[in-house]
């Protein structure tokens, strides 16, 4: 992840630079998921269109206040899993990262007049 952590109800953005193998051409991805995913709650979120930036290998999403809240204080795992052109499938090791607690709950809005 691009920190370590995150804090519940902001609005995060996640990313993953692939690193290994260094000659991984990011060309050869037909489909990608990204997976965050806390063991402790079972909570789940799939991100099937994450953003590949191809230059400099990094694949991410950004959550939502509402996605953010859904999981709970503690240890979240994120996954990245693609399929390369060719028909093979790849996933990358396990990271794991922290959520952080919030004192308010409330999800903020913009109101545009």
């Amino acid at each position: 992840m691009s920190s370590d952590n995150f804090t519940r109800g902001t609005t995060p953005i996640i990313k993953l630079q692939i690193v290994d193998p260094e000659d991984f051409d990011m060309d050869n991805i037909s489909i990608c998921h990204l997976t965050i995913e806390q063991p402790s709650t079972g909570i789940s979120l799939l991100f099937d269109d994450p953003d590949i930036d191809i230059e400099n290998k990094i694949i991410s999403v950004h959550l939502t206040q509402e996605q953010s809240l859904k999981f709970g204080t503690g240890i979240v795992e994120v996954q990245i899993k693609a399929l390369l052109k060719d028909g093979n499938t790849c996933a990358c090791d396990i990271i794991k990262g922290t959520i952080d607690r919030i004192l308010e709950e409330t999800v903020l809005w913009m109101i545009f007049l």
